[in-house]
């Protein structure tokens, strides 16, 4: 059987392995002391106690600085609440600046001023590249939390508490505005905003939840940050070997993985990157709006594996394709996101079910495809939400595909994500502009849940920022979604 999938992508995993540890104080008694010392590699752990003073890491390549153990594990408890109160443990009364350095990965510390809690910044010719905060704690003391400088290119904020000065000052103060580099230089998950009077730690997550099926090759849900944001099955108890809620489906917690016939996507045949960076990219765009306007609204993701081991399918997969659909809507998704596209037609009961589930009020998200070609097959439908993929300039990629029944274009090249295990990584392609569309439609959901997927596509209009012809063009739809 010929595959029936394919996609363009670039992929760059950076790795860091570690080569020394130095402990604070045991091996040196001064932090700065021991980050000056620190080479390619290498990771500082900080012992529990204070320090006091601006942390300077400067002129630095893949080093670690870890305080406390963060211990995760306890799903749809916000990874944020566990790390907040963690890392009291380890306090710099004072900032850290990072400053012309590369591979800097901060865990497991509280960060309290006064002045700026972090900076992280660079030169024109040298930005500051590939840094992850996690699991930290940025308090306000007389200054604003985070600051992102004017040359930075990669930045992860995943899993942490920051603090925002009672409305006056925000969250983070970022150069140029979030809005323009979300998804290409921030990824943004799992934190919590908070202001300066509320209680910082024991916050679990409120509000509307909204339900999004990722029809894939499979989300690795051991990954912290997606981990909380997985879909539970309220009707079946895990691991009991019993169908509870008599759906069919055995032990279906997080969703069914309908590749192998079981309950687990990380059971079975080997799972491809494809679908945990696709959920990655749908929980980033919703939990950038949800942080920068500071609602409890959350996020689930329902994993339903389609794709094999090597991202494709075969022409004896489309009842497969069905099958996820249909249980996608029946276990209560609002909202199906498909990064998948056909080379040859599909079967009519596959264009059957797309539109039964638009019509149960499950808007259906899809791709444009990367052939740099005119539309074919399912993206050409007009029940699908359709997303072509621009670059960091606004400009339609080369890959993308074009067409009438473009709907909207988003970021498809150099998107940040997760990779299996946890990697923080780029790709490229309309496989990963599409979930940016699909996590802002979630938050649109979460805000007005009765909106139809008609309303919701306008509603996503309103919001798009058009960039060719005036009105509806065939490379980038209604707009750009930001």
């Amino acid at each position: 059987m010929r595959a029936l999938l394919s996609f363009g992508f670039i992929l760059l995993v950076c790795r860091m392995l570690a080569a020394d540890t130095i402990v604070v104080p045991d091996d040196v008694s001064l932090l700065q002391d021991a980050i000056d010392q620190a080479s390619t590699g290498d990771t500082v752990v900080v012992s529990p106690g204070v320090y006091t003073g601006t942390v300077q890491i400067e002129d630095k390549q893949g080093i670690t600085v870890r305080g406390a153990e963060l211990f995760f594990g306890v799903e749809r408890i916000p990874c944020w609440s566990v790390a907040g109160e963690a890392s009291l443990a380890v306090v710099i009364n004072g900032s850290v600046h990072i400053v012309d350095s590369s591979g800097i990965r901060i865990e497991g510390i509280t960060v309290t001023g006064p002045g700026i809690g972090m900076l992280v910044d660079g030169s024109v010719d040298r930005p500051a590249d590939d840094v992850t905060i996690y699991g930290c704690n940025l308090i306000c003391n007389e200054g604003v939390s985070l600051v992102l400088g004017d040359n930075f290119h990669r930045f992860s904020l995943l899993c942490s508490n920051l603090c925002a000065s009672e409305g006056i000052e925000p969250v983070a103060r970022i150069s140029p505005n979030i809005a323009e580099v979300l998804g290409e230089k921030v990824l943004n998950m799992c934190n919590r905003r908070y202001f300066a009077s509320d209680e910082m730690v024991g916050i679990t997550a409120e509000g509307t939840e909204v339900v999004v099926a990722v029809i894939d090759s499979g989300v690795d849900h051991s990954v912290t940050p997606l981990q909380c944001m997985m879909w539970e099955n309220p009707g079946e108890i895990p691991g009991n070997g019993v169908d509870d809620d008599g759906n069919g489906f055995v032990d279906d917690i997080h969703g069914w993985d309908f590749r192998d016939g079981d309950a687990d996507s990380l059971v079975g045949t080997s799972l491809y990157w494809h679908g945990t960076f696709v959920a990655g990219a749908v929980a980033s765009a919703f939990e950038a709006q949800r942080i920068r306007s500071g609602t409890s609204a959350s996020l689930r993701l329902m994993d339903l594996r389609f794709l094999d081991s090597r991202g494709m399918f075969y022409s004896g997969d489309w009842r497969k394709l069905v099958a996820a659909i249909e249980y996608a809507v029946h276990q209560g998704a609002d909202m199906i996101n498909l990064s998948v596209y056909a080379v040859r037609p599909p079967p009519a009961y596959v264009f059957e079910a797309v539109g039964w589930a638009v019509a149960q009020g499950v808007a259906v998200v899809g791709i444009s495809g990367n052939d740099g070609a005119e539309l074919s097959y399912m993206s050409s439908w007009p029940e699908l939400i359709t997303v072509a993929a621009v670059d960091p300039e606004s400009i339609p990629t080369d890959f993308s595909n074009w067409g009438e029944q473009v709907d909207f274009a988003a970021l498809g090249k150099d998107v940040l994500s997760f990779m299996p295990g946890g990697d923080v990584s780029t790709a490229s392609g309309t496989s990963f502009a599409a979930p940016l569309v699909a996590g802002t439609a979630a938050y649109l959901i979460a805000q007005e849940p009765t909106l139809s997927p008609a309303e919701l596509e306008n509603a996503l209009r309103r919001t798009a920022v058009d960039v060719g012809a005036v009105g509806h063009d065939p490379e980038t739809g209604w707009g750009i979604i930001r």
